[in-house]
């Protein structure tokens, strides 16, 4: 009787199929895992005192104006400008050819901005609408979805319109507390991704956001317990 080889065996090969299976499915979710915070501990309160000093109390009243959560928006100005009061600003290149390319007709639009929206502009000004702006460093050119001035997001109402801008944008996500898929969209413009790692300039963007977000959230607490006492 003839020997049958080991490669032509029945279900060897729908075995191996299946261990290939297994180790790419193990590899995507460990990809996805939420990747840990990379800011020690003291770092964090250091950056809460100075967010809470520089912003806490504007931060707090535009968020009940608008029916916002505090902690993110706080967590996200320690993201966004590290905290600092005045907030700097960063001028994109890549988005500027962006524009220009709209505006020469070369490309018919850019995250919803036509020709239309940019006629007339100077290089000037049209730099200004390619940097980012404030303490959530909103791009200039989103003055123009908003219906404001951009001077607006540059000044002191650049919170205000920062928080107007990301509650129209994806409100939805924090309303369902998806706070994970929220700082992702704002860095983004995406909601976290199911499959595979995060996408933001900065893989530790989101957990970080998140590492703020629970302190932020525990000082709360203690604070209200302190208060009870």
């Amino acid at each position: 009787m003839p020997r049958i080889s080991t490669f032509t065996r029945p279900y060897f090969w729908l075995i191996l199929l299946g261990l290939g299976c297994l180790i790419s499915l193990a590899y995507v979710f460990w990809r996805q895992r939420l990747l840990r915070a990379n800011t020690s501990d003291w770092a964090v309160a250091f950056a809460i005192k100075k967010v809470n000093a520089n912003y806490g109390r504007r931060v707090e009243l535009f968020a009940r104006l608008l029916n916002l959560p505090v902690n993110y928006f706080k967590a996200l100005i320690l993201l966004e400008c590290s905290g600092d009061y005045p907030p700097g600003s960063r001028y994109e290149p890549h988005v500027f050819a962006q524009l220009l390319a709209v505006q020469k007709g070369i490309i018919p639009a850019y995250n919803g901005i036509r020709q239309t929206h940019l006629k007339g502009l100077s290089k000037k000004n049209l730099q200004k609408m390619a940097t980012s702006w404030g303490p959530l460093q909103i791009m200039g050119y989103h003055s123009i979805h908003l219906g404001i001035h951009i001077d607006k997001l540059k000044g002191e109402q650049s919170l205000y319109y920062g928080m107007v801008w990301a509650k129209q944008n994806y409100g939805h996500l924090l309303k369902k507390k998806a706070y994970r898929d929220a700082f992702h969209f704002h860095n983004t413009g995406k909601p976290y991704p199911r499959i595979g790692p995060p996408l933001t300039h900065d893989r530790y963007y989101v957990s970080n956001g998140m590492q703020y977000m629970y302190k932020l959230e525990e000082n709360d607490r203690l604070s209200q317990t302190i208060t009870m006492r």
